[in-house]
């Protein structure tokens, strides 16, 4: 992964930086497909996934996936699901990118 020198650098060259449709309460449904084009798209896809590990964030789209408030228990179920999903896919997400 890129060494970047200060903590949210890589926040930067996302695709969805300051697009608001990121966040779910300002998702339509018809922002859906371009929401996960965005996120195929973006050279930062492994940090984004790093963030969501670490921070255990949710009620956001993360390379592409949609991490859910954890409202009630099958919610949250799903949010640690894609939390472990996520750390896995980081190896996978640094060879198809390489190095930016």
């Amino acid at each position: 992964m890129k060494r970047w020198t200060r903590r949210f650098e890589w926040v930067a060259y996302a695709a969805c930086a300051n697009d608001d449709r990121f966040v779910l309460e300002r998702l339509s449904p018809n922002d859906v497909a371009e929401v996960r084009r965005i996120c195929d798209s973006c050279p930062v896809r492994p940090e984004c996934l790093k963030w969501a590990v670490d921070e255990q964030v949710s009620g956001v789209w993360v390379a592409g996936a949609l991490f859910p408030d954890p409202v009630d228990e099958r919610a949250e179920q799903v949010l640690k699901s894609l939390w472990r999903l996520a750390k896995r896919s980081i190896p996978g997400e640094l060879a198809r990118r390489g190095d930016i």
